[in-house]
């Protein structure tokens, strides 16, 4: 799958460490935004998603915790929001991108549980909240 990350502090903190995973200065930059012992669970759900042909696939092959499902309470005429889990607590928010050199993404009326055609997501926010406290 291909994961695409809006350009804001929360995103890149995630995004530069996934991309550079074994250095010090990306662990240090992480852990400032979220949790330290997020890192390894982070790093897992993201290496899983890549390696994912589809959405399908994906929530096949996790486990509970960490599928993907659909955020409630969209309007029909907004881009679909879907979550997964990093860990049990941190819920990771994104679009599916139809297409992605124009970004656009699935309208919640156009949705009809298509997970298998998910092959390409905008990671737009990674809620740093934990539900577990």
């Amino acid at each position: 799958m291909e994961i695409i990350f809006k350009p804001c502090s929360t995103c890149s903190s995630y995004e530069y460490l996934v991309n550079n995973e074994n250095d010090r200065i990306a662990i240090k930059r992480f852990s400032k935004e979220f949790n330290l012992s997020l890192v390894k669970a982070a790093l897992n759900t993201h290496s899983k998603l890549l390696s994912a042909q589809n959405a399908l696939i994906f929530n096949q092959t996790t486990t509970s915790d960490n599928r993907i499902e659909l955020k409630g309470g969209c309007s029909k005429k907004d881009p679909l929001i879907f979550k997964t889990r990093v860990q049990k607590a941190y819920r990771k928010f994104f679009y599916y991108v139809i297409e992605t050199e124009m970004k656009e993404f699935c309208l919640t009326k156009d949705w009809t549980g298509q997970f298998k055609e998910i092959k390409s997501i905008y990671v737009f926010d990674i809620n740093k909240h934990n539900y577990n406290n």
